[in-house]
């Protein structure tokens, strides 16, 4: 009787041993499965640093006396999507020849005229275009960063920069311009990825350019 007793205490025993070691297990896959997602939810959350730009397929034109020699509502569609809700980085011409700030977006704005950083008009206001991107990444380290313009920002941006992702439409008509997408400098460093050619618009070609790793 006494053996009896004493099995039936060791059978119970590890019945609980098991079944905390049932429970240390379970709890470790939820723990681990937590630490996953959360860490594939802010790897994919973080934002990245894109270039958004427009031009003629000929001369590489993006703009004609301070505005936009064209008026695609599929571009601009396009580029509202791509942008909405994010951060925009552009030079103080393509502000002007908007004549706002966009809405829906966190504006920031290059110009020579001032020191450090200010907000008037609805828009931050800094003099480098590091400076600009580095205050995006801390103060808004979930969203996207888009390059808008205009060309000095675009070539400044092209050295300086490594963009996630560059996107394109390229206009294949000719329109008259006085500004032009510095080209040359996105060829040395990036290649087209993807194109898709408008149905609406057989003239417009929408491309992805990625980095070129060295």
């Amino acid at each position: 009787m006494e053996v009896l007793i004493k099995r039936r205490k060791e059978i119970k025993r590890r019945r609980v041993l098991k079944n905390k070691f049932l429970g240390f297990l379970f709890l470790k896959n939820i723990c681990s499965n937590t630490y996953i997602f959360i860490d594939i939810f802010f790897r994919r959350r973080m934002g990245h640093l894109y270039l958004i730009t427009a031009f003629t397929d000929k001369d590489y034109v993006i703009g004609n006396k301070n505005g936009l020699p064209w008026n695609y509502r599929e571009d601009l569609k396009f580029f509202k999507e791509k942008t909405m809700g994010q951060v925009v980085i552009m030079g103080y011409r393509t502000f002007e020849s908007i004549g706002k700030s966009l809405p829906g977006r966190i504006n920031i704005v290059i110009s020579n005229e001032v020191h450090g950083v200010i907000y008037e008009k609805g828009c931050y206001m800094m003099r480098r275009l590091e400076d600009a991107v580095e205050y995006a990444k801390e103060n808004y380290p979930l969203k996207d960063i888009f390059v808008i313009g205009g060309s000095k920002i675009y070539q400044d941006s092209l050295e300086k920069c490594i963009f996630d992702k560059i996107y394109v439409t390229r206009i294949c008509k000719e329109y008259e311009g006085d500004i032009f997408f510095p080209y040359s400098s996105l060829i040395t460093k990036y290649q087209p990825s993807s194109q898709l050619k408008s149905f609406y618009h057989p003239e417009l070609i929408f491309e992805e350019w990625i980095y070129i790793s060295s």
